[in-house]
């Protein structure tokens, strides 16, 4: 059978236990001595940038955050702005068109006086004529009265028929 010592195993002797304990308190000592300040300034300095680090980005947040409501409050200005720029173009809009619709009301109204004037002047020179018509008959039958010398009754009929004819 196998023979372990196993009190061997677990209590060390003690002189392995002495070189042990000494090469931790030279290795304590020599990171006592050399690097405990260095790795402390080292660990110090970290610290302070990260807390530098967190405190830029605590700034840049805020910044960020104000730019934010900066970039709403502009949004929002700019949507006014839209609003009364469109109403603006909507007024503007109905004041083109009721100058267009009066202007061309007042057009319309100048060509039907022109025509009410070009219908009068054409029905007087109508009537001019007329009348030298009427006048020529006239005389086309008085000519005729004349070269027949009736009585009054034979003079009216003649007339009439003359007339009769004229108008046919």
């Amino acid at each position: 059978m196998i023979d372990i010592d196993i009190m061997g195993k677990l209590f060390p002797d003690l002189r392995t236990m002495l070189v042990q304990l000494t090469a931790t308190g030279v290795l304590l000592y020599a990171f006592r001595r050399y690097l405990w300040k260095p790795v402390s300034e080292y660990l110090e300095k970290r610290a302070q940038h990260s807390q530098q680090l967190i405190e830029e980005a605590r700034l840049l947040k805020d910044e960020a955050e104000q730019s934010k409501a900066h970039a709403i409050a502009e949004l929002r200005q700019a949507s006014v702005d839209a609003v009364k720029i469109i109403e603006r173009g909507v007024s503007e809009g109905k004041r083109i068109k009721d100058t267009l619709v009066s202007d061309a009301r007042r057009e319309a109204q100048q060509k039907l006086d022109t025509a009410r004037r070009q219908l009068e002047a054409e029905r007087l020179a109508m009537e001019t004529d007329i009348h030298r018509e009427i006048v020529d008959v006239a005389l086309l039958a008085a000519g005729k009265l004349m070269e027949g010398r009736m009585d009054e009754s034979s003079d009216r009929l003649a007339v009439e028929r003359f007339i009769k004819d004229a108008v046919n």
